[in-house]
């Protein structure tokens, strides 16, 4: 153990199938995010450990509502395959809750079985946040996906990989080459909250710019159930490191 460790000795530490040593509630976050379709109640469904983000999908009377698209076009088309297992109702509208996990869209436009136009709910400020994170701030962004997400850490040994807290990796080798397919925002929340039409069953959008302009949660009153989107909760400590401006700040 290092002085930037958790702990103060080796009493927690553990050795990985694939001999990677590390502390043992790092380990037990493999066994949450293992990949799973979970019917959270009736009409409710999530998937994790599909990638990074969570893909979640709550039946309307219009239809399905996704939340989140995933990183690639591939990661949301499995998604979907996902869910016709259980419905074949239309997505009636995607909700985006960060200005990232919004590549997979074009999935929901691809497959068909959509409302048309297909309304997408999001943040005011998501297009231009995913422009700096390419532009005006990307190498202090890319220095941060390194350090938050273990990208150059070799695959196996003492120093081998084992899970980046929110997902089992930054990007899941299945979805190579991972399509980009985000598309904009039709439906823009207000900055504090607004009352959205009905393909989101009257649903309440609640913006938190504390921790990221672009971050939303959702609730659902008639359903009396909220919908507080995150990659899901890990063990691991945040990436509060200072080269993750404000502005894009996500977790």
């Amino acid at each position: 153990m290092t002085s930037r460790s958790f702990e103060p000795d080796s009493q927690r530490t553990v050795v990985a199938p694939n001999g990677a040593q590390v502390h043992e509630d790092h380990l037990a976050q493999s066994s949450v995010l293992r990949r799973n379709f979970y019917e959270v109640r009736a009409g409710v469904w999530c998937l994790v450990g599909n990638g990074l983000s969570n893909q979640t999908f709550i039946d309307a009377p219009e239809g399905i509502i996704a939340f989140d698209t995933g990183e690639s076009v591939q990661e949301m088309a499995l998604a979907l395959q996902e869910l016709r297992t259980h419905t074949n109702r239309p997505i009636a509208a995607v909700v985006y809750t960060h200005f990232h996990y919004v590549e997979g869209t074009q999935a929901v436009l691809d497959e068909g079985n959509h409302v048309k136009p297909l309304p997408i709910y999001g943040h005011r400020r998501i297009s231009e946040n995913k422009a700096r994170t390419s532009g005006e701030i990307a190498p202090a962004y890319g220095r941060g996906l390194v350090e938050q997400f273990a990208i150059v850490m070799p695959t196996d040994g003492a120093d081998g990989l084992v899970n980046v807290g929110l997902g089992l990796f930054y990007r899941n080798p299945a979805h190579a080459p991972a399509t980009p397919g985000f598309l904009p925002v039709t439906h823009i929340h207000w900055q504090t909250k607004e009352s959205s039409p009905s393909p989101a069953n009257q649903c309440w959008f609640a913006i938190h710019p504390v921790t990221a302009t672009t971050r939303s949660t959702s609730s659902f009153p008639t359903r009396k159930y909220a919908c507080t989107i995150r990659c899901g909760q890990c063990s691991l400590m945040c990436s509060l490191f200072v080269v993750r401006n404000i502005a894009i700040r996500v977790c």
